[in-house]
């Protein structure tokens, strides 16, 4: 009985390993090039790898709420990151037009992500003759998004979109012109400024969530309905072909 118990997930096991030996594969890919990327930092930079791995709060000595909520906006990016990564995959499957919105949306917000989370607008903060780099490339890549997908977005739940870039908006304000600091703490003005840019990145959540949900409900009723329609336009048929004493 255990000799045959063994070999059931043996065999089990071999299946599923070989089924999913894509996903296998891209994740080994994945943390090896972290890897790489980690022992070039230590060779080139001569960065120890406790300051790559180790948690910043712990390098730092600092108390565990610093940080707390931007922490939490990084991590409300990545939730959307995973969500439009699980529409991108399924894009060939889906017949939605909605989806042309995903490989630019998950780009998009990829690059917000990884600026919010290692500061990378700090390392070029003007371009040109003193313009603000956030706003040159975010508003560029913003108005791409909006310009780009100008025919689908009525058909989705644009309100939340709206009030996304409003909050982003606002923060980004906040942060250009400074003067408005004269009329409150400088406590309060990290209040306001990064406040805004939670609203911001929840607002923009809650967007492609929605906006995900709805691809994927419209694609389950319709194949579901499909089916049945041709399901009943089948029995329809069949009933049309048989004589009418055999079905009484």
């Amino acid at each position: 009985m255990n000799t045959l118990v063994f070999r059931g997930l043996y065999v089990l096991g071999a299946d599923r390993f070989r089924r999913f030996r894509r996903a296998i594969a891209v994740g080994l890919l994945t943390t090896c090039g972290l890897l790489l990327l980690a022992v070039m930092a230590k060779l080139l930079l001569d960065i120890p790898y406790e300051a790559l791995f180790r948690d910043a709060l712990v390098v730092a000595g600092a108390p565990a709420y610093y940080g707390a909520m931007s922490q939490v906006g990084v991590f409300i990016w990545w939730v959307t990151v995973g969500a439009l990564s699980v529409l991108l995959a399924l894009r060939t499957r889906l017949t939605d037009t909605r989806t042309a919105m995903v490989p630019y949306a998950l780009g998009l917000t990829l690059v917000l992500a990884l600026d919010d989370a290692f500061m990378l607008h700090e390392a070029v903060p003007t371009i040109g003759p003193g313009i603000s780099s956030t706003l040159l490339v975010y508003g560029g890549l913003l108005g791409g998004y909006l310009l780009t997908n100008l025919r689908v977005l009525p058909r989705t739940p644009f309100p939340l979109l709206l009030l996304s870039l409003g909050c982003l908006g606002g923060s980004l304000a906040c942060d250009e012109v400074p003067q408005y600091a004269m009329f409150v703490s400088r406590d309060a003005t990290f209040f306001i400024e990064d406040g805004l840019k939670l609203g911001g990145i929840v607002f923009w959540a809650l967007y492609h969530l929605m906006l995900g949900r709805s691809i994927i409900s419209k694609e389950l009723y319709d194949r579901f309905y499909m089916s049945k329609e041709e399901s009943r336009v089948a029995l329809d048929g069949w009933q049309a072909e048989v004589p009418d004493h055999l079905l009484q």
